[in-house]
């Protein structure tokens, strides 16, 4: 049986030496040399799957929505084929703050926004039950500009388990 996430902790990336998984350190530097000389955000030329192929299974692309002046909400555009096995079902076109784990439905938004509202990379560690055994995940959370005067509108979202975790058949459903 498959447990929940039991922990969650998540922040602006201060120093790429707090990402401990190799991969996450590339997309980082990857980010940062998409950088404008301006000092700008990468935009959407940065979703590449050319580029970014190291990382594709892992990846998740989530739209940043303003419905309203005050209300942001984020959605997920798509979720990589590595992400989806190992929880067993997939999220794409649903809203985060709808998630079934009530757990990434409170904070998934909450990271999401300090993403965007500091305008820099956001890693989050977490960790879940599968099996009765406990996994560390490791995330990074990177804000990419449409062609809107520099308005955020989506979030390249890096979700990394650790290769010993199981994949859940489709369609299972976890407890917890």
């Amino acid at each position: 049986m498959a447990d929940r996430v039991r922990e969650l902790r998540y922040g602006i990336l201060d120093s790429p030496a707090r990402l401990a998984h190799p991969l996450l350190r590339r997309l980082h530097a990857d980010w940062i040399a998409a950088t404008p000389a301006d000092g700008s955000l990468p935009g959407h030329a940065f979703i590449d799957p050319a580029k970014l192929s190291y990382l594709l299974g892992q990846l998740l692309i989530v739209g940043v929505e303003r419905p309203l002046a005050d209300i942001t909400r984020f959605h997920y555009r798509l979720i990589g084929t590595d992400v989806v096995a190992r929880r067993g079902r997939d999220s794409t076109g649903l809203w985060m703050d709808e998630h079934d784990d009530p757990t990434v439905a409170a904070s998934g938004p909450l990271a999401c926004r300090l993403a965007v509202d500091a305008r820099q990379p956001v890693h989050i560690t977490a960790a879940r039950r599968i099996d009765g055994k406990r996994y560390a995940l490791e995330y990074l959370l990177l804000p990419l500009v449409g062609d809107e005067n520099g308005v955020i509108d989506r979030l390249v979202i890096a979700q990394l388990y650790p290769a010993d975790a199981p994949r859940l058949p489709y369609g299972a459903r976890q407890s917890g």
